[in-house]
């Protein structure tokens, strides 16, 4: 895959991509902190992956503004219905992803926080 509104390759692709077509809106008490810390214990498939992440973390916090930019602009592009139909294919439907997550904010008794596009 190339790089395109809706997918950008992390480190050339080496270390992975951001499908920003699948975006959703996640409430922060929903999170689960990830340990990147490696251990003695971690087996060599655990340190790899731990290395992976965290090249993963530093790349983005890297280029957090443009990938922000591009997130936005996606989440502009479809909600506007000013996509291409293969690329609005491909995504949510924004709205009805947070309407769902307004939803469960309500369900579970949360605070609905603005879900950031």
């Amino acid at each position: 895959m190339k790089n395109q509104i809706d997918f950008l390759k992390i480190n050339g692709g080496d270390w992975g991509a951001i499908n920003f077509n699948n975006m959703i809106p996640v409430h922060p008490s929903c999170l689960t902190p990830v340990d990147m810390k490696i251990s003695p214990n971690d087996s060599k498939v655990r340190v790899d992956y731990k290395n992976l992440l965290s090249n993963q973390l530093s790349w983005c916090n890297s280029n957090k503004a443009g990938i922000l930019a591009r997130a936005e602009k996606l989440y502009s592009v479809i909600v506007e219905k000013n996509a291409r139909l293969e690329l609005a294919r491909r995504c949510c439907d924004f709205h009805a992803v947070e309407e769902q997550y307004q939803k469960y904010c309500v369900l579970n008794s949360l605070d609905i926080q603005e879900a950031k596009h």
